[in-house]
């Protein structure tokens, strides 16, 4: 099967089908050229060229043209979607094509790469539909001696599933029908007797031992979960599910046959366990990129997956408009199905509901966050397979950004599959997210060398690093590459020999002044990164305390990135302050706020050859209400100053015992608490104070 650009090199006979019936597959290709993709015209491969103009439900074909159909359909699947496949009518007499889009054309093609994926659609784009013709055409074509699994959320979906699967096969031309009358007809299984093929299904069960059992005894090498997110107790039931599968992949790949695990849902309620469990592995899985299409192979495609994603999972999102539906398409499928609120936000609008386990953080902040929400205009595939997703264009990233002033925020892990390496590139003079990536499963030198590549192509980009885990042997290896190539790490690494300028005079001096750069890193190394201590200039608390709130409010409009929003949307109230629980991860999170942290703390910023006028300096043009928002915060600066300064002074009213003083403390207090505003209650708490205090006086006079 040609799925990268290599691979038609093995088909000597191979063509592209420009002369299809099936346009779909026309502009799907037109679009992935548009994309600037090379491999682009995959979905039009023909292996034999004679059946170019050939219908294959055309009745009168000879037996010698049914064979070659037959043959190209077994070694071919772009052509069994492209020109055989017929999608079951319900509201007419006539079956159509398979439509090309987005969403089944990267479904199918990571299915036969072998790679698990989550496929997340509105409903009524026919999300099932591409699972139900693969079934079809591995049942009849392409397994042998093999038996597919398909569990489902209830019996009525269950019983639908095996309806439409057997009307997509009864949409095949005749002499593709495999089905005989000796093999089973029933509302749970299908079989094909003449290839040995089997579907099972099964349901979600209510009971936990059952659902430990659920299809656990059989070695199938494809697995189909629909509705992911709404199967009962199927945190209990996926992991024995897989892995009595994973003995089934390795006879699948001996044996030739085909052998994946789907996964369907819409998005699902974040407060049920299956919801949740779902949701952490939408939020664990690498998003699709049709970058990957331009990868070597299949273990180039691996490689990508496994270091950019901590479940091993490839997301595949598409909203209506991905899909090609427009907006009116979506108002009238919201309105037919009666459909409001969450429900309507899950179904139609991809949006995980939380629930009752909502965020603390106020719901405007939350939103405003949400609606910043895009999907990256450009997926960058760096050295070692790492990848960035770009809030760009790719011009705009390698024309405009390579010399452009970028804050960097990095949170460290240990890479081993457990936590991710979060790296989040803001704008310094908006704050908005301009790309993002979080990594898994490698080792800190081959990660080194990406963020080494990294800073050597975007020159005046600064990275700031949480001194933990990882974080010290990054900056340690890093910065040598560095000084390596006369760089000095002490401008690309926020570090607080710079910070500290005032403070530490003579430090900074050596530093700054030095003619010989090299080696200096290695004598200031612990000076480097942003050390999350328990308590001191760098902490967690300052990262998630006023941080996040401000954050929000100035750049939450353009945080972009829908890693950055599931994370902060799920802070909670931890030991009296915004945390993460111990289940959920913030990676992206806090390198994101690490960005904010440093645009708004820095000191000497010019040492990093960023002009102190710039940074923050264009914060009003990420939402019309920020202007507003900035006056309302210097005003609530302004009235927390004058309550100190009316405190301050009931201090000294209680330590005078100068008649003089007295009036004039009272006078000021008084003067004060009307600059306050309007707050009665607050100036008549200040009277009430005042008499209490001259009260106590007089009594302590007599």
């Amino acid at each position: 099967m040609i799925l990268f650009k290599k691979d038609w090199d093995k088909y000597p006979t191979a063509t592209v089908h420009i002369r299809t019936k099936n346009t779909s597959f026309l502009e799907f290709a037109k679009k992935l050229k548009l994309m600037g993709r090379k491999n682009y015209l995959f979905p039009l491969a023909l292996i034999n060229p004679l059946l170019i103009d050939v219908d294959p439900h055309d009745e009168n074909l000879s037996r010698e043209t049914k064979a070659m159909i037959l043959e190209e359909v077994k070694i071919n699947p772009w052509y069994f979607f492209r020109e055989v496949a017929r999608v079951p009518a319900k509201a007419s007499s006539n079956p159509r094509y398979f439509e090309a889009n987005r969403g089944n054309i990267a479904l199918i093609w990571n299915y036969f790469n072998h790679i698990t994926t989550l496929l997340i659609q509105p409903r009524q784009t026919g999300k099932s539909l591409t699972s139900y013709l693969l079934h079809t055409g591995l049942l009849s074509f392409w397994s042998k001696n093999s038996t597919i699994t398909l569990l489902t959320k209830d019996d009525t979906l269950r019983t639908s599933s095996i309806e439409q699967i057997k009307d997509c096969m009864a949409a095949l031309p005749n002499y593709l029908r495999l089905r005989t009358k000796r093999d089973s007809n029933n509302s749970f299984s299908i079989e094909i007797g003449l290839r040995n093929n089997k579907l099972v299904t099964a349901v979600g069960q209510s009971s936990e031992k059952a659902a430990y059992n659920v299809l656990r005894g059989l070695t199938t090498p494809t697995r189909h979960v629909d509705e992911f997110g709404y199967v009962r107790n199927i945190h209990i039931t996926l992991s024995p599910y897989l892995a009595a599968g994973s003995a089934a992949n390795d006879e699948a790949e001996e044996s030739g046959n085909p052998y994946g695990t789907i996964l369907t849902t819409t998005p699902a309620y974040r407060n049920s366990k299956e919801g949740e469990f779902a949701y952490n592995k939408y939020s664990e899985g690498l998003k699709w990129s049709e970058e990957f299409y331009d990868l070597k192979d299949r273990k180039e495609l691996e490689e990508v997956l496994d270091k950019n994603s901590r479940s091993g999972i490839m997301v595949l999102e598409f909203n209506h408009r991905q899909l090609g539906k427009t907006d009116d398409w979506l108002r009238r499928k919201i309105k037919d199905a009666q459909s409001e609120g969450e429900d309507a936000e899950a179904d139609y609008l991809l949006i995980w509901p939380l629930g009752s386990g909502a965020t603390p953080i106020d719901k405007k902040l939350i939103k405003k966050l949400n609606s910043s929400a895009m999907d990256p205009l450009f997926t960058d595939v760096l050295s070692k397979g790492f990848v960035i997703n770009w809030y760009k264009e790719e011009k705009y990233v390698n024309e405009v950004l390579r010399n452009q002033a970028m804050i960097v925020g990095l949170d460290p892990s240990e890479g081993f599959g457990k936590d991710e390496m979060g790296l989040v590139i803001r704008d310094i003079r908006t704050g908005e997210v301009l790309g993002a990536g979080a990594y898994n499963n490698f080792n800190i030198n081959e990660f080194s060398i990406f963020i080494f590549d990294f800073l050597t192509k975007f020159k005046k980009a600064v990275m700031i690093v949480e001194r933990k885990s990882t974080g010290s042997s990054l900056m340690d290896n890093v910065s040598v590459m560095l000084e390596n190539i006369g760089e000095d790490p002490f401008k690309r690494f926020f570090n607080w020999v710079v910070q500290e300028y005032d403070i530490n005079i003579s430090r900074y001096e050596e530093v700054a002044f030095a003619k010989q750069k090299q080696g200096l890193y290695n004598r200031f190394r612990k000076h480097f990164g942003y050390a999350t201590a328990g308590s001191g200039k760098a902490t967690r608390e300052k990262i998630y305390g006023e941080n996040v709130i401000a954050s929000l409010k100035f750049t939450g409009s353009v945080a972009r990135d829908k890693a950055i929003i599931r994370q902060i949307s799920d802070l909670k109230i931890k030991n009296g302050r915004l945390d993460h629980d111990n289940n959920k991860h913030d990676d992206v999170a806090i390198a994101w706020l690490l960005g904010y942290w440093f645009l708004t703390n820095v000191k000497n910023s010019e040492y990093y050859g960023i002009s102190p006028n710039s940074i923050l300096s264009r914060v009003t043009e990420n939402d019309p209400n920020i202007e507003k928002t900035l006056k309302e915060d210097s005003k609530e600066i302004e009235m927390r100053g004058i309550r100190n300064k009316i405190s301050e002074l009931f201090e000294e009213l209680e330590a005078t015992r100068d008649e003089i003083k007295t009036v004039y403390i009272v006078n000021k207090i008084r003067a004060l608490s009307k600059r306050i505003g309007d707050d009665m209650r607050t100036s008549m708490n200040s009277e009430a104070m005042i008499r209490e205090v001259l009260n106590n006086k007089l009594k302590e006079a007599v």
